[in-house]
């Protein structure tokens, strides 16, 4: 199942004009994965016969078939600015006139496959190299010309391509006019682009989507390791959610930046789903403590996390690692250097300091997509969470990881820590949101930071902030306080949570929809219509690396929205999570007369189960589809209570 954009953004901007190039897939024609980009024109010094203007990987059915005993072979096009015709040009025929193109397979900057076409002083040839300029042995690869001469092609055999899950390839023309003339030259990309390589009947997904035969599918996105591990996991997920080319242009929810953390332990990855904002990945890597334990080199990229990297991230953009050198090693931030990344760590001398320096940079991340997206609400919340328990930072993370929502970090009793305070007063947000009940952050700790945050002049609400149920304000009160006479004061200090982990979840999973509901829309990025319903496990004490689930899940709810929704222990719902999937569609109490008057959502596409049969069984999925395709128990025919109060 191919993951649609969560808003409205076309990744590729294909510009060549279909008939342009005969070897251009026509429309519908099925190719395993392809992909066509576009480069500037004008960049070749005038020379518009050298001046590349876009180049195709097509990587069709590799499978062996009568026609193709070798299976469909491997096309590589280059198309120019003007024509470009080896055959006739006289150009041609000069020393320092050729193209090239330079493939690497293995994530590393050096190719492993060149291939070139020039002239060699009595006819047109084309080689085939290694890195080295040696032979390749078992690779056959042709020329074709289109028709237009601007366009030229490689077809080579899929034997030429070891199997490899990601590909980058460059493309260079340099074209001298006349023997001894200055060259003019054109390179595509500035980096090596990367395009995934599936081999025959191989799924790009780890495991193929379940049809239900009804309008909710339900998939589980995970590999089949013999059961759920952090590393892993995290990669199955974003194949999933980042399933498109990336690009040196920029687009908004594609592969800009990556987020690594450890994958053993939560302290520094509390903050981490925010900072993913649905724009690239969230992965994991191995620490200087579960490295040794697992055998693991912990001073590199753990290796399907490098490779799912370097599918997802161009070259040269920011990878943040969040936490010390005691949670991810030096050696990885020099890794992450040597791949041609911009790597960035994010870290302090205690989890709360990491979280304050991780959430000014998620609001500055925010703030530019904002600038960059116009009509998407940037309404400057924080959301505040137990910096001890980890379950309501990582749940709070999957509101934050669409809206880009800090995440800091209080204790569950007494004033909050110095340096939370301080980032509150730098990023001065609009609104405050407690995660958890009063059992992880006390009502004192929360009217604490409220007082705080009021007597600094903020966290007021936002434009037209009003006490007020007029669903047409979206900055009408969240929750609202009651004072000695009985009026009302709205609070945009609100708090979400209950008496457990599943709970919070629901009434995290209350509040994205509220979110949606009211900030949603065709014009914000931020879709109405649809939903994806997520299933996590969250069992285990603050031990377990259930964390890393959570975490990684925000991947999804960044990119596409939707609910989170956790199993007990045992993979059953309870009876807060089933009316809380039951409000999916039909909606929210918002005058009170106990039925429901305002619709969340009104379609739901996908049931997602993040995990392998180890942590979540087909059934939780099953009986979420089923309450949602197929109705609600009748004891949970009207509204559920809202769970957001003002303490």
């Amino acid at each position: 199942m191919s993951a649609p954009h969560r808003r409205t953004a076309t990744l590729l901007v294909v510009m060549l004009t279909m008939g342009l190039l005969t070897a251009l897939p026509a429309q519908g024609e099925e190719y395993a994965s392809f992909g066509c980009f576009s480069d500037p024109a004008g960049d070749a010094g005038g020379v518009d016969v050298a001046d590349i203007v876009g180049t195709c990987l097509q990587y069709p059915d590799t499978s062996s078939s009568p026609e193709f005993p070798q299976g469909e072979p491997i096309r590589l096009t280059t198309v120019f600015a003007a024509g470009n015709n080896p055959l006739q040009d006289a150009s041609w025929t000069n020393d320092d006139t050729a193209l090239q193109v330079a493939l690497s397979t293995d994530g590393d900057p050096n190719p492993e496959l060149v291939l070139r076409l020039f002239h060699n002083g009595t006819s047109l040839v084309r080689s085939i190299e290694d890195g080295a300029g040696g032979q390749v042995a078992d690779c056959d690869a042709q020329v074709e010309l289109d028709p237009s001469f601007q366009g030229i092609d490689f077809v080579l055999q899929p034997s030429c391509i070891p199997d490899s899950p990601d590909v980058r390839y460059s493309v260079q023309m340099a074209y001298e006019e006349t023997d001894g003339a200055a060259v003019a030259m054109d390179r595509w990309p500035d980096t090596d682009a990367s395009v995934r390589m599936p081999r025959g009947d191989e799924n790009p997904f780890c495991d193929a989507p379940t049809e239900t035969g009804s309008e909710v599918t339900v998939a589980r996105v995970a590999c089949f390791i013999g059961g759920t591990e952090p590393v892993s996991q995290a990669v199955a997920i974003s194949q999933f959610v980042f399933n498109d080319l990336s690009t040196q242009e920029y687009e908004p929810y594609t592969g800009q930046w990556a987020v690594i953390v450890r994958d053993d332990n939560f302290a520094d990855a509390l903050a981490g789903s925010s900072l993913g904002f649905g724009q690239g990945p969230l992965l994991f890597t191995y620490s200087p403590t579960s490295g040794p334990t697992l055998g693991q080199d912990h001073t590199r990229l753990a290796p399907a996390t490098k490779q799912e990297l370097v599918r997802t991230v161009p070259r040269g953009f920011p990878v943040y690692v969040l936490g010390g050198t005691a949670a991810i090693d030096e050696g990885v931030m020099d890794h992450l250097r040597e791949l041609g990344y911009d790597a960035r760590r994010l870290s302090g001398p205690t989890r709360v300091d990491t979280a304050a320096a991780v959430a000014l940079e998620v609001r500055q991340r925010t703030q530019d997509f904002a600038a960059r997206n116009a009509g998407f609400p940037d309404t400057n919340m924080v959301l505040m969470a137990n910096q001890d328990n980890w379950p309501d930072a990582v749940l709070a993370g999957q509101v934050g990881a669409l809206w880009g929502f800090p995440v800091l970090l209080t204790g569950a009793t007494g004033p909050a820590p110095a340096a939370t305070l301080a980032a509150l007063d730098q990023l001065r947000p609009q609104a405050i949101q407690f995660i958890g009940g009063s059992a992880v952050i006390s009502s004192d700790t929360l009217r604490s930071i409220r007082d705080h945050a009021n007597t600094n002049g903020y966290a007021f609400g936002g434009p037209g902030a009003a006490l007020t149920d007029d669903t047409s304000n979206p900055w009408r009160q969240f929750c609202a306080n009651t004072n000695p006479d009985g009026s009302q004061i709205p609070r945009w200090t609100c708090r979400w949570g209950g008496d457990s982990r599943i709970a919070t979840g629901a009434a995290v999973s209350q509040f994205g929809r509220e979110m949606i509901q009211r900030f949603g829309g065709e014009d914000t990025l931020i879709p109405d219509t649809e939903v994806y319903a997520s299933g996590v496990p969250l069992g285990g004490g603050v031990d377990s690396d259930n964390y890393a689930y959570v975490l990684a899940a925000s991947m999804m709810s960044g990119r596409f929205g939707g609910a989170v929704f956790l199993p007990t222990d045992n993979n059953t719902l309870t009876d807060t999570v089933i009316q809380s999937v039951c409000d999916i569609r039909r909606g929210k109490d918002t005058n009170g007369d106990g039925e429901p008057d305002t619709p969340f959502i009104e379609f739901v596409e996908l049931v997602a189960l993040m995990a392998d049969t180890d942590r979540l069984s087909d059934g939780f999925g099953e009986e979420i589809r089923s309450l949602i395709t197929d109705g609600c128990p009748a004891t949970f025919a009207g509204a559920a209570p809202d769970l957001v109060t003002a303490d």
